[in-house]
């Protein structure tokens, strides 16, 4: 198993201000996409400089989060196109986001 048990049952992660490099936060939006947060209801990368790519592999791993309610991407740098992704993946209605921060985009 890839992760520790209790991430399966988080429903609250902060990883704000971790300073996640490229590599690091791929790791984490693989294990997104392997299904290990499936009860989490909210996130926070609040300032890890993700980036648009960042922005649009999260995107693309939201749905295995359908109980997301609130989603803090702030100071993340992920500028128009990583917002676009994630605009787009928020149109497919699997979740029960309610929250986006954007702000400092």
């Amino acid at each position: 198993m890839c992760c520790p048990t209790d991430l399966f049952e988080r429903t609250e992660l902060d990883l704000s201000f971790e300073a996640m490099d490229a590599t690091t936060f791929s790791t984490f939006t693989n294990a997104v996409a392997q299904g290990v947060l499936p009860r989490l209801t909210k996130l926070n990368l609040r300032g890890n400089l993700i980036g648009a790519e960042g922005a649009g592999r999260l995107a693309a791993v939201l749905v295995q989060c359908p109980s997301l309610a609130n989603l803090d991407l702030c100071s993340n740098d992920i500028g128009a196109e990583g917002a676009a992704a994630l605009f787009e993946a928020l149109k497919v209605p699997s979740g029960s986001l309610g929250t986006l921060d954007l702000r400092g985009e």
